[in-house]
């Protein structure tokens, strides 16, 4: 009688324990399509004028201008606005982070997109021989990218610093 009774419970423990798998499995992801990023301007910034974190996504010259209006607030003389064909491509600015120490960098490793999600993703570097000369600085990327294909739908931003996402702006 127990081996009765027990079979039928082992069946639906095996179908709930399928479905709440089903529920909370990510759905597959789809290929990685790396982008040909190409960077502005990326490091340090020993004068910063942004409070990072900090990112922007132009998809239009105005808000380009934003972001260079933003990055020259509090440096005298005027900066040349870096050209972006916004018919073909697309700017990122990214204030990663803060730095307490002068010589380190910044460097972006790629920008892939994703089921409908652009990935930046890039790396920190100490300053050379560990030697850490204290002052505040700002680790910054300014990246000029290839629009994708008008074909897909454009959800999100990530921005990635050392495997940690740091922000997601939704877009569209």
């Amino acid at each position: 009688m127990f081996a009765m009774v027990a079979a039928p419970m082992k069946r639906t423990l095996i179908v709930a324990l399928a479905m709440i798998s089903a529920c909370t499995s990510p759905p597959p992801a789809g290929p990685v399509t790396p982008l040909a990023f190409r960077a502005i301007r990326e490091g340090e910034n020993a004068i910063p004028c942004v409070e990072p974190p900090d990112f922007i996504v132009a998809f239009e010259e105005g808000t380009w201008i934003d972001a260079f209006d933003l990055q020259s607030s509090c440096i005298p003389g005027q900066i040349m606005l870096p050209r972006v064909n916004f018919r073909t491509r697309f700017a990122v600015a990214a204030w990663w982070t803060r730095s307490a120490c002068l010589g380190g960098g910044v460097a972006t490793e790629a920008v892939e997109l994703q089921d409908g999600v652009i990935r930046v993703r890039a790396t920190t570097t100490e300053p050379l021989g560990q030697a850490c000369m204290a002052a505040t600085s700002s680790l910054e990327s300014f990246l000029n990218v290839p629009r994708p294909d008008p074909t897909i739908t454009l959800e999100a931003v990530e921005f990635v610093l050392d495997g940690e996402t740091v922000q997601r702006l939704e877009v569209g």
